[in-house]
């Protein structure tokens, strides 16, 4: 894992050489997480350790927008509930935001669509 930007905190960019992770916050003080690229066998594991450890950092919202994700395999549905568990045991909460194609068509085949809180998110 290669940290690119790391200087407040647990924010800033994560890059791999499949994925990129941009961790900001938002007005109301969540952490924003616009995640980029593929989440497979290989990414999934970078994917966990960034967004666990912003999880450990807050108690409040994560929100992941996985627009950008290109492609997906079974490990982003695995990893996305191991998140949100690890989110409501800490008493925060974690929102998927704007799924992309791939991955909405992912947790719709794994039956995990709705366990999550999906924001859709429209226009620009």
């Amino acid at each position: 894992m290669k940290v690119v930007a790391d200087s407040i905190g647990p924010l800033g960019e994560i890059a791999t050489e499949q994925l990129l992770i941009r961790l900001t916050t938002d007005m109301e003080g969540n952490v924003r997480a616009l995640v980029r690229g593929e989440i497979d066998i290989q990414g999934a594991p970078e994917l966990h350790r960034a967004l666990a450890r912003v999880l450990d950092g807050t108690h409040g919202c994560l929100v992941v927008n996985l627009a950008e994700v290109s492609f997906c395999d079974c490990s982003a549905p695995n990893v996305l509930l191991k998140l949100n568990a690890r989110a409501r045991r800490a008493r925060g909460r974690l929102i998927l935001e704007a799924p992309s194609t791939q991955v909405t068509r992912l947790l719709s085949l794994t039956r995990s669509r709705n366990i999550f809180t999906i924001r859709v998110v429209t226009g620009h």
